[in-house]
């Protein structure tokens, strides 16, 4: 079961647009990452982040595309107690279940405007 520790993915709270998404896939170790620019607005300039979903497993999405793109609520459930092999965090998009993942780790950085 897992903690009730506050969801990382808080600090990107309003950065709901998707700007570019990107897997990636390191040849040598199968390992992926997913990479997420998120925007605050639709207009070019907007506050941006970077998500970066390190070692990603059980990726799905659904329904994205065909326009405007957005991830309207992130949330990241910890299991780093579980004691999981590489899953420390279980991700999914709550409003229309468009996203969800498993990975190791989360980093987000800032983007600059987007």
């Amino acid at each position: 079961m897992a903690m009730a520790n506050a969801n990382p993915l808080t600090r990107i709270q309003g950065h709901t647009i998707v700007r570019h998404m990107e897997l990636v896939v390191d040849p040598a170790t199968w390992i992926s990452d997913l990479r997420l620019r998120l925007s605050s607005g639709e207009a070019l300039g907007s506050s941006s982040v970077e998500v970066v979903f390190e070692d990603v497993s059980e990726l799905c999405l659904r329904g994205l595309g065909g326009g405007l793109t957005q991830l309207l609520y992130l949330e990241a459930e910890d299991h780093r107690p579980d004691q999981l092999d590489r899953i420390k965090f279980r991700v999914k998009e709550l409003e229309r279940d468009s996203l969800s993942l498993s990975c190791a780790a989360i980093r987000i950085e800032p983007a600059g405007p987007g």
